[in-house]
C-alpha cells in the first residue's frame, strides 16, 4: 500500500462500535451502548440521545485514513505534536471485544488534516476530525422531558405566582373552569 492511498481507520461496521471514550487534559467523555441503549458514563451518568450517540460512534467507523511512512519507536512524535495538551485519546471497543486506541495530535498538518497515532504509526485524517474531536456532552444527551413510556396524569405548571395545573381522567385533559384547553395539543405535547 503506497502512503497516498486512504484506507478505513478501524475495520468494523458502523453499528459494531459499543463503547467510546475521548480523554483531553482532565475530561472524559464516554459513551457505552448497553444492548440497544447508548448511554453517557462520563462526565456524567444520562441516557444519550440514540441517533445522535450512534452517528457519533459510527463517524469513527466511517473514517478514512492516510498512512505516512513514519512508524516505529524512532519517531519523534514531539515534532506532530503528540506532546501537545491538545492532544486527545481515543479509545473504542467492538462488539467483537476489539480495542482500537489512537492519539489525535494537537497540531495539524500543513493541509488542515489530523495526525493520528495508531500503533506507533503516524497516520494524516481527514479535516473533518474537527468536527467529531468537537462534540460536547450535552450535544448527546437524550433531551426528552419524560423518558418512559408512562403517560403523564398531571401537568403543573408555575410561574411568578401563578400556576396552571391539568389532570387526566379517563384519557381527557381537565383545567380550570376558565380555560379552553385543546385535548389534542395538550395529547400532542
Amino acid at each position: 500500500k503506497s502512503s497516498t492511498e486512504k484506507a478505513m481507520l478501524i475495520n468494523e461496521a458502523d453499528r459494531d462500535i459499543v463503547e467510546v471514550k475521548i480523554t483531553s487534559n482532565n475530561s472524559v467523555l464516554e459513551l457505552k451502548r448497553d444492548q440497544d441503549q447508548w448511554k453517557i458514563v462520563k462526565p456524567i451518568e444520562d441516557l444519550a440521545d440514540e441517533s445522535a450517540a450512534s452517528s457519533f460512534a459510527s463517524s469513527f467507523a466511517n473514517q478514512k485514513v492516510q498512512e505516512t511512512e513514519k512508524s516505529g519507536p524512532a519517531v519523534d512524535w514531539k515534532q506532530y505534536g503528540f506532546d501537545s495538551d491538545k492532544t486527545k485519546q481515543i479509545d473504542l471497543k467492538s462488539v467483537t471485544g476489539k480495542d482500537y486506541h489512537l492519539t489525535v495530535s494537537g497540531k495539524n498538518a500543513f493541509d488542515g488534516r489530523y495526525y493520528i497515532r495508531m500503533n506507533d504509526i503516524l497516520l494524516l485524517g481527514e479535516i473533518a476530525w474537527a468536527s467529531i474531536l468537537a462534540r460536547e456532552q450535552s450535544t448527546l444527551r437524550d433531551k426528552r422531558l419524560l423518558r418512559d413510556s408512562a403517560e403523564p396524569s398531571e401537568v403543573v405548571i408555575q410561574s411568578k405566582g401563578n400556576k396552571l395545573k391539568l389532570t387526566r381522567v379517563d384519557g381527557k385533559w381537565t383545567g380550570p373552569a376558565n380555560l379552553k384547553l385543546d385535548r389534542e395539543k395538550i395529547d400532542y405535547y
